[in-house]
């Protein structure tokens, strides 16, 4: 639901890493059921919904969401620490309220801020993609920080991270943290750090204004 993808009637993509899987959906039940048994792992999802299987642009059939990707610049392979994902998940604090709606969260390494739109159809790709860049890039640049990078999300067919599912490079769990405007509940699947289970129980309910 808080992606958006049901409102288009739009395929969810789910991608496992390492190895590059992909599962596509169609439904809220059928995405919940499939991200289940790979919670403890990396876990993606598409951010914009296709509209034919496939990791292409031209598969993508709406834009419902813009998100911006705030990390740590370390070596590559390397964590982050537990000040700078502090930091990030406060830079993104300050991006959040500026957009004024959306919802942030921890990636585990950094921090993600969603900004949910209302449904644009994918007319032109490059056009698009061109002009969300040009938005990000400007919305970034007021907030640059040394020691982070920001990043917005343009690419149409990008996937990022799912909430509730393990970061095994930073060992801790994607999950959200704050959020502006209210809504609709989203479900979260809890990790056991300990034991790397999946525990099939709900940990949090998001409410989140998606227009």
């Amino acid at each position: 639901k808080l992606l958006g993808h049901s409102e288009v009637k739009g395929i969810t993509e789910i991608r496992l890493l390492p190895e590059g899987k992909q599962i596509y959906v169609k439904s809220e039940e059928e995405f919940i059921n499939a991200v289940l048994p790979h919670a403890g792992r990396d876990c993606y999802v598409s951010v914009n919904p296709r509209k034919v299987t496939g990791g292409l642009a031209r598969s993508v059939s709406h834009v419902t969401a813009v998100v911006f990707d705030v990390d740590p610049v370390n070596e590559k392979g390397v964590g982050s620490t537990e000040e700078q994902l502090r930091g990030a998940c406060e830079l993104g604090s300050r991006i959040l309220a500026y957009l004024g709606r959306g919802i942030r969260v921890s990636s585990g390494s950094g921090c993600h801020i969603w900004y949910p739109v209302n449904p644009i159809g994918v007319l032109n790709t490059d056009n698009l993609s061109a002009s969300l860049r040009e938005w990000g890039k400007n919305v970034a640049k007021k907030f640059e920080t040394p020691g982070y990078r920001i990043d917005s999300i343009y690419d149409l067919p990008r996937v990022i991270r799912i909430w509730g599912t393990y970061n095994t490079k930073s060992k801790r769990i994607c999950h959200p943290v704050s959020e502006i405007g209210s809504s609709e509940e989203f479900v979260l699947i809890h990790i056991d750090l300990h034991t790397n289970r999946m525990q099939a129980a709900v940990i949090a309910e998001l409410r989140l204004k998606l227009s």
